[in-house]
């Protein structure tokens, strides 16, 4: 049977200090993101300009709830993946949620 290893609480600070000071040396700098009619200009890499007033109501009305919700029943599936299809089409994510197969 191993032997248990035991570590003070401070011992625990200083190796998740280190960790998270090594984590962040390889996170790149915040850039600001150039605005797109659709979520990164079609490229998944890059962001919707949210510190804009027109980036913000895009982003608004790409994520709003459907007018119709989804009930939750089998007989509604295919009207509600439609409605997801047809806003991920017009916000240009269909890349981002892959191809919904809803017929037609």
């Amino acid at each position: 049977m191993a032997a248990a290893l035991t570590i003070t609480q401070e011992e625990l600070k200083a190796i998740m200090r280190e960790a998270m000071q090594a984590a962040l040396s390889q996170v790149n700098p915040a850039t600001t993101p150039t605005f797109s009619a659709v979520p990164g200009g079609g490229d998944q890499t890059k962001a919707w300009d949210l510190t804009s007033d027109k980036g913000m109501k895009y982003f608004a009305q790409a994520t709003k709830a459907p007018d119709t919700l989804f009930d939750g029943t089998i007989e509604k599936l295919h009207h509600f993946l439609g409605l997801v299809k047809k806003r991920a089409t017009t916000y240009g994510m269909m890349s981002v949620i892959g191809n919904i197969g809803v017929g037609r």
